[in-house]
């Protein structure tokens, strides 16, 4: 992905929005925020979708429906956690409110980590589970095989699994799905029924795969699911619906559905 500076968004005048609205209310959700980090995800979205061959129109609309809203909400999630960061960051060591350029300044430099370093990792992550979300659709085999890309990359937990063939409606699928990891390269492909293995079986599997997995947002099938940031990522406790602003979250994704492709 290339660098989120190079693609037309301009973060000093969010970072400038998100300073005046922090020193100025106590609202915690900032529009500016929430629509460039919406609008990047979408786009990683569509990007992963694109793969798409066979999946009927209808289909496809019910998944990018269902996606778009995952993204939504991630993005919102997201924004609320960054605000409550920033406004952490607003009273000096004398317990004083610092001045705005300061506080902007301060705000910028946090900004980086999650709006450049995060959200790039957050994108291909999604790219990715999208592209994955179509393959699950089309797979038309009874078996199917986990399969790495082959070179010196591939993690060692996951080259474990290379080669490992079940049938498509064994649920060992719905935890041994890529990605398993941010930036995992792997990927799922037709299987044959003479590469199933007794001792390498869907419990041995599901055994090796708890501990990568448990507790996190790549215990998932994203193509069954059609979830990409489930409730397992930590930007979710304190997102707008745990903190009981129904009606806010409402606003947000009204305004999403209205103004993000």
């Amino acid at each position: 992905m290339e660098d989120l500076a190079d693609k037309g968004i301009d973060w000093d005048a969010v970072y400038e929005s998100i300073t005046k609205q922090l020193l100025e209310t106590d609202e915690d959700f900032n529009f500016d925020l929430y629509q460039v980090t919406a609008e990047e995800l979408v786009k990683a979205m569509s990007a992963g979708l694109k793969s798409a061959t066979t999946i009927s129109e209808e289909d496809m609309i019910k998944m990018q429906t269902a996606l778009r809203a995952n993204l939504f909400e991630f993005a919102a999630a997201k924004t609320v956690m960054q605000m409550k960061h920033y406004r952490a960051l607003m009273m000096n060591q004398k317990k004083e409110i610092i001045a705005f350029d300061s506080f902007k300044k301060l705000v910028a430099n946090e900004g980086e980590v999650f709006n450049q370093n995060y959200l790039r990792t957050e994108y291909n992550l999604t790219k990715q589970a999208s592209l994955m979300a179509v393959k699950w659709q089309e797979l038309d085999a009874e078996y199917l095989q986990f399969s790495t890309v082959g070179d010196n990359r591939v993690r060692p937990e996951h080259k474990l699994f290379d080669k490992f063939t079940a049938k498509k409606t064994d649920p060992i699928w719905k935890r041994l799905y890529t990605p398993l990891d941010w930036g995992c390269r792997c990927t799922i492909i037709p299987g044959k029924e003479t590469q199933v293995s007794e001792k390498y079986n869907s419990e041995w599997a599901n055994k090796m795969v708890d501990p990568l997995v448990k507790g996190k947002i790549f215990d998932n099938n994203v193509g069954i699911t059609l979830e990409i940031f489930n409730k397992s990522h930590p930007y979710f406790s304190n997102n707008l619906v745990v903190n009981q602003r129904k009606e806010k979250d409402k606003d947000i994704k009204n305004w999403a559905k209205d103004n993000i492709p």
